[in-house]
């Protein structure tokens, strides 16, 4: 591991990711590089493993967040499911007795049926 970094292209490198997205991480002040001059970037690779464990740890909070809001999401439709399978279920005990009952009155001879 060389122990200065003295381009962009070289700090992209040892961050995994593109040109761009490290020197808009310098613009927005998440990475710390040096600038002797205008034209020269430097970087020390220990401070960029701090910058890659700090960004690992937003990672990690970010995704729990996102966790977080799923489950409390799933546990909404599960209530809202429960009662519905509730409704559900007393509307076929109720149709069950509506069958049953018909049934029966197929059943049942009628008037015109004992003449016969």
């Amino acid at each position: 591991m060389p122990s200065v970094l003295s381009s962009w292209k070289e700090i992209a490198q040892f961050m995994g990711t593109s040109v761009r997205t490290v020197q808009r991480w310098e613009q927005e002040g998440k990475l710390r590089v040096y600038r002797p001059s205008p034209y020269v970037v430097l970087a020390f690779p220990l401070e960029l493993q701090h910058r890659s464990i700090i960004r690992l740890d937003t990672d990690q909070v970010r995704r729990m967040r996102t966790t977080r809001q799923t489950l409390a999401c799933n546990r909404e439709r599960m209530h809202r499911n429960m009662k519905r399978l509730s409704t559900l279920r007393t509307h076929v005990v109720s149709w069950r007795e509506r069958l049953q009952s018909l049934r029966a009155r197929l059943n049942t001879p009628t008037r015109s049926d004992r003449h016969i």
